[in-house]
């Protein structure tokens, strides 16, 4: 079975990663162990109508997965793949998840959600997106969507989401599935503009871009996962020679980030939207 990267291709009439074919090749016999391992455990748990976290699962069999946590998660993305389902159909989910705060209010496993009245660290993103209802915007003029959480508590502390109201959302670095899930249903169900603050260097241009066009790991679900027409706001590199910045206050790439650069530059989006 493979979800390659030769398969993943970015197509630029929908402007995002998809996925070109689907192949089903078992070259590893570890493989198949590893899938039908994770198989019996989401009988086990839709059965039971529970869930669990994808770091249990990796615990379930640590010496089959040869104590590599990213081979149990290759099994998941396997077994979505064969099932032809988002990996958010599954009854497993990360343990880091982003968090939501401001002019939002929806309703969630039969409780009413105000994220107006959330502690410091905002409300955490549900589980399951899809099953968020009765959404309302309430006075929000724009979602705003930050790198992390440590962000997003700088913003709510000073009270940003009150002088500029807003629904500020929050990924975990590089972003979880709910995360991106939700920035998008807030984008197309309450029809509002979506700004990103991101840093102006590699790590944040690429959180931008995982938002944006999706990444080829995801791209068999990238019709759920991407938001188009993502604003990008903030410090951008090209900045240092408007604004005179003084090349001491400028990192320098190291070889291994340069190297990445060139990579990032070699997309396709890249190539078809310069701008």
């Amino acid at each position: 079975m493979s979800n390659a990267t030769s398969l993943q291709v970015y197509v630029d009439e929908f402007d995002r990663y998809m996925l070109k074919a689907k192949a089903f090749k078992l070259e590893d016999e570890k493989i198949f162990d590893h899938i039908l391992n994770h198989l019996t455990l989401i009988i086990y748990l839709l059965k039971d109508n529970s869930y669990s976290t994808k770091r249990e699962f990796y615990y379930s069999d640590k010496e089959l997965f040869e104590y590599k946590q990213e081979n149990s998660d290759e099994a998941l993305e396997h077994i979505a793949l064969l099932l032809y389902c988002c990996k958010d159909c599954l009854p497993v989910y990360a343990d880091n998840r982003g968090k939501v705060v401001g002019e939002l209010q929806f309703e969630y496993g039969g409780l009413e959600i105000d994220c107006r009245k959330t502690d410091l660290l905002g409300h955490p993103i549900p589980l399951r997106v899809d099953c968020m209802t009765k959404m309302t915007k309430r006075e929000a003029l724009f979602i705003l969507l930050v790198e992390s959480v440590a962000t997003l508590v700088s913003l709510h502390s000073a009270g940003f989401e009150q002088r500029f109201p807003c629904i500020i959302v929050a990924g975990s670095g590089v972003p979880d599935v709910c995360s991106r899930k939700l920035v998008r249903k807030l984008s197309l169900d309450l029809k509002l503009p979506v700004l990103a603050l991101v840093d102006g260097d590699l790590y944040g241009f690429r959180i931008l871009t995982i938002y944006n066009k999706g990444s080829q790991k995801m791209a068999y679900d990238s019709e759920n996962l991407t938001t188009p027409n993502i604003y990008w706001l903030g410090v951008r590199p090209c900045d240092a020679d408007h604004y005179d910045i003084p090349s001491g206050c400028i990192k320098q790439l190291s070889p291994t980030e340069l190297k990445s650069v060139k990579s990032l530059m070699a997309k396709p989006f890249m190539k078809n939207h310069p701008d």
